[in-house]
């Protein structure tokens, strides 16, 4: 950054108000980084600033502001526009495109047969972990990750009496981690530390035992690490709802099993859950009666705030995946919620943003900028400043049956288009999870 008084150099007072960071600030995504900027250092040989950051800068965009209390020698301001006329602050705007840190790189050790069904989460260091599930050893593993991508040890496994479908991971911003899933009949849980260390010898039942179906598990933890399990459950031949427990940091169960669909009639099904720092939480799910996704708030107590609400008109066909809505919650208690609805050409993955009370700061809008064929498998992550990213499944550039992604700021605006996350493009690429950290990083599995 170039700064000069009439073409020149500038007087040694101009220089010292430019190199004091007190004049400085730096934004990304309209939110300002504080303690972001590491020096500002000038070159009098080339009349420039270079503005140096603490750290490496995720991908955003980015304003950084000079303030106009810099002044010359006679106290004259900035002129910060170049407008000819002293005053207002300098803004330089710049973006970070998302860039991917290597190529793709398998997670599984084991390689004969399925492996599926990955749930990805990361921590506010960057670390993250991917659970899945493994066909020919009936079960799931997770395998843990260091900010750098290097993996932490070898894959270890959850489930030691039950089996196991799909599991759904959370992980605490001091990286303790809780896995659930269902082995058909009943929900299973198990707590690990930040070292996988479990904390049980063997998994818990989450679920009250019952003849009847319990199935697609969704867990969300808070800061504290006290924790919700969500999941569906058939009440009937034909009718099926949805069913919630809460528990604290030591896997002790809070009150009781909580029911959270309040329509009755027809199956309740596809249940997700994302819970805030506080503990506060959002459940989604998919009404078969409507064809519409509802949401239902719950505060840090566990109390239901208000009722029932509907989100979007939800499509169950033309697709195989079953996999509803996703939802995800930011620091104070805003979520995004994703699903899937039928545009002129097929599905197309959808979106709408709530803020902390549950009041709708949009409509619900199109993620996707291809709309030629299906997109559907949709995961959403949200950081703790409410930044989004979406994934999901479908056609797109370079691949009919890839995973592609597409990045919102805060206020929802999207950081430019979507773009392709696989680089295998033989076979079909299915059933995406996203983990967005505090930076920006995100990790797709």
């Amino acid at each position: 950054l170039s700064f000069t008084r009439n073409g020149t150099v500038p007087e040694t007072s101009v220089i010292a108000f430019s190199t004091d960071r007190a004049h400085w600030t730096l934004s990304r995504n309209g939110v300002e980084q504080g303690g972001a900027i590491d020096s500002i250092v000038y070159d009098t040989t080339l009349n420039r600033a270079t503005v140096s950051f603490t750290s490496p800068l995720g991908f955003g965009e980015y304003v950084l502001a000079a303030s106009d209390a810099m002044e010359d020698g006679l106290g004259r301001p900035l002129d910060g526009d170049g407008g000819g006329v002293p005053g207002d602050d300098f803004a330089f705007h710049f973006g970070v495109a998302a860039e991917p840190v290597g190529s793709e790189f398998r997670v599984n050790s084991f390689i004969f047969g399925h492996q599926y069904a990955a749930s990805v989460v990361t921590n506010s260091a960057g670390e993250f972990a991917v659970a899945w599930r493994s066909d020919p050893e009936n079960g799931g593993f997770v395998q843990r990750y260091g900010a750098d991508g290097q993996a932490n040890g070898q894959p270890f496994r959850l489930n030691a009496v039950s089996g196991l479908d799909a599991p759904s991971l959370a992980i605490s911003p001091a990286g303790n981690m809780v896995p659930a899933w269902s082995d058909g009949g009943t929900i299973w849980a198990r707590r690990y530390d930040a070292f996988g260390v479990a904390g049980e010898e063997v998994e818990f039942r989450v679920s009250p035992p019952t003849p009847l179906e319990r199935t697609k598990a969704s867990v969300a933890i808070a800061d504290d690490s006290d924790f919700v399990v969500i999941w569906q459950a058939r009440e009937s031949d034909s009718s099926w709802g949805i069913f919630g427990q809460r528990f604290t940091s030591l896997g002790v169960p809070v009150g009781g099993e909580f029911h959270v669909n309040q329509t009755t009639a027809g199956p309740q099904r596809f249940p997700s859950v994302a819970m805030n720092s506080d503990g506060a939480f959002i459940v989604t799910w998919t009404s078969e009666t409507d064809n519409q996704v509802y949401g239902r708030r719950y505060d840090t107590s566990g109390t239901a705030q208000g009722n029932e609400f509907a989100v979007g008109s939800f499509s169950f066909c033309c697709a195989t995946a079953d996999l509803g809505s996703r939802v995800s919650m930011d620091s104070a208690g805003g979520f995004v919620v994703v699903w899937r609805a039928l545009d002129f050409n097929g599905l197309g993955m959808m979106a709408r943003r709530y803020d902390a009370g549950g009041n709708a700061l949009s409509d619900a809008f199109r993620v996707n900028t291809n709309q030629m064929g299906h997109q559907y498998d949709g995961a959403v992550s949200v950081n703790g400043s409410g930044e989004f990213v979406v994934t999901w499944h479908g056609n797109g550039a370079g691949d009919a049956d890839g995973i592609f992604a597409r990045r919102f700021s805060p206020s929802g605006d999207p950081l430019g288009s979507e773009f392709r996350v696989n680089t295998t493009t033989v076979n079909a690429q299915t059933r995406p999870s996203v983990a967005l950290d505090s930076g920006g990083n995100f990790v797709v599995a």
